[in-house]
């Protein structure tokens, strides 16, 4: 993002007409940048997916697969329409979480650099960065939280968003003996949005790492309009997107995956619909001592060559669409 860009405001206590469009394409832009996330990095993700949630599905020594084993497998059983199970809820997800955290970071930017003329250190990039990650995680828990299930459900249980999200509430009523009366209703409804907030903390936690992501991507923009190659905008925001995605997947992929595997449990252990929901939910430290038994250290970055490969080519489409998008508004 060039940081050429500035705010017109004449007045303390007024924002003129270009400031306010000037935010107001950051969100649109974003939303535009999530969609391109979402239809080009989908396949890969759901890979991923299944990459990570292999030892829990697996038999005992069958457990270490490659990319392309799982890809055949997906489409030998599921057909190319497989990769995209489950892309109902990110796409939705996607545009109002890229919209909401491109936004809060570049409002927080733009606070923390006032009226300085000066370019904003790394670490204040970084700070807004992570801001927008910790805002960002009240989209990313549950929409992640619908779309790891259904990536997951190797035994075809669910025909898609609305029917998952259909077996969750109703499992959930069952929980509670008067669920026909007005306080079981809230009680149901109160246990489901805690259900499918699942993971919560860590993926907080997870989402915090967007300050790695957007100061890596700052960093190679000014890296490149200093270097001697003169390149359009749209290669240097495609680079900057690829090493952001890099940077920020390869530092906080064990999280992911111990926040995936925590958002799964309880529906992978339930072989059929009719089975109950569990509720009592494994801490991330447990999980996290899990993986350690079952598959040591490595366990920890499991899929990570899919995440990797999705990570470089979907930041970099995401980022180019967001320049663009906000250069057309």
């Amino acid at each position: 993002m060039s940081e050429s860009t500035t705010i017109n405001s004449s007045s303390v206590g007024g924002v003129t007409g270009s400031s306010t469009r000037f935010h107001t394409k950051e969100w649109v832009a974003g939303c535009f940048g999530g969609v391109t996330q979402v239809l080009s990095g989908h396949p890969l993700d759901t890979i991923k997916v299944k990459l990570q949630t292999m030892s829990t599905t697996a038999t005992a020594g069958n457990s270490h697969f490659s990319i392309s084993q799982v890809f055949r497998n997906i489409v030998k059983t599921k057909g190319i329409g497989g990769l995209y199970k489950g892309w109902t809820s990110p796409l939705i997800g996607a545009c109002i979480l890229n919209s909401v955290e491109f936004g809060v970071y570049n409002e927080t930017k733009q606070y923390l650099k006032g009226n300085s003329v000066e370019v904003l250190p790394l670490w204040k990039i970084a700070a807004a960065g992570a801001l927008s990650g910790i805002v960002g995680s009240f989209v990313t828990t549950p929409t992640e939280f619908l779309k790891c299930n259904l990536q997951a459900d190797a035994s075809h249980r669910f025909r898609g968003l609305k029917d998952l999200t259909q077996h969750l509430f109703r499992q959930h009523q069952t929980n509670y003996k008067y669920s026909n009366s007005l306080f079981g209703q809230i009680q149901s409804s109160l246990s489901f949005y805690k259900s499918i907030n699942r993971g919560f903390a860590i993926t907080t936690f997870r989402e915090s790492g967007l300050a790695i992501y957007f100061a890596a991507y700052e960093a190679t923009l000014r890296f490149l309009e200093k270097s001697s190659m003169n390149h359009p905008q749209t290669i240097h925001s495609l680079i900057g997107g690829g090493v952001g995605g890099f940077a920020f997947w390869t530092i906080m992929f064990p999280i992911d995956l111990i926040k995936t595997r925590i958002q799964i449990e309880s529906i992978l252990k339930a072989p059929t619909q009719k089975q109950p929901i569990e509720t009592n939910f494994i801490s991330s430290w447990g999980m996290t001592k899990r993986i350690y038994n079952e598959m040591g250290l490595s366990g920890f970055y499991q899929g990570y060559k899919s995440a990797i490969l999705r990570a470089v080519i979907v930041n970099a489409a995401v980022f180019a669409t967001y320049e663009k998008v906000k250069e057309f508004l």
